[in-house]
């Protein structure tokens, strides 16, 4: 019974972690949308190079965020610091917490 109580809250847990990173994959689109055309058109009026240029370091940021997010656990092999670090970093945190209690 203990089993299948912690492979629910192990579920559970995943779900609220996928829904936290959808949110957060919502908002960083929201707001590369706009700064993609302003980055753009900055590009265009300096005659920036492709690889210099605004354009292009928002792309490298975005694939950064896109690590970082890490929506379907592609990355969890490589090193580096990910969503899912922070999380289970706050969890362990919240824990030694309430044993203090």
């Amino acid at each position: 019974m203990k089993r299948q109580a912690y492979h629910r809250r192990q579920l559970f847990k995943t779900w609220l972690v996928f829904q936290m990173k959808l949110f957060l994959d919502w908002i960083r689109d929201l707001l590369f949308t706009p700064l993609a055309f302003i980055c753009m058109v900055a590009d265009l009026i300096s005659g920036a190079d492709e690889k210099s240029g605004l354009f292009h370091q928002l792309m490298k940021f975005g694939a950064q965020t896109d690590r970082w997010i890490d929506m379907f656990n592609q990355h969890a092999d490589e090193d580096g610091h990910r969503f899912d670090h922070l999380v289970d970093h706050t969890e362990q945190k919240w824990r030694e917490r309430q044993k203090q209690k």
